[in-house]
């Protein structure tokens, strides 16, 4: 059940961000909880809109990268708020 809910709403994340053109490296149908993307703005910016919106996520690559971990814990609301930011970056 635990992996069911989780991996499910990483596909929602993974699919989400491709929608909005970020190059993510998680393939589709993995079926891990982690998804990997890069975002090609400035980490400054990024890093404030996601402390505005109280989500954690993990920096890589020098900043270039970002990685989810989505846990039993988190909600198809959770992600849609950080789609919600993602969407936001131009």
């Amino acid at each position: 059940n635990i992996e069911r809910h989780t991996v499910a709403l990483a596909s929602r994340l993974n699919e989400g961000l491709r929608a909005q053109g970020h190059d993510v490296l998680t393939p589709r149908g993995n079926r891990s909880a982690i998804v990997t993307f890069e975002h090609g703005r400035d980490l400054a910016m990024v890093r404030n809109s996601l402390e505005q919106a109280s989500i954690t996520v993990s920096v890589r690559e020098e900043g270039a990268q970002l990685r989810a971990g989505i846990t039993l814990f988190n909600t198809a609301e959770e992600i849609d708020r950080l789609l919600e930011v993602t969407g936001g970056w131009s």
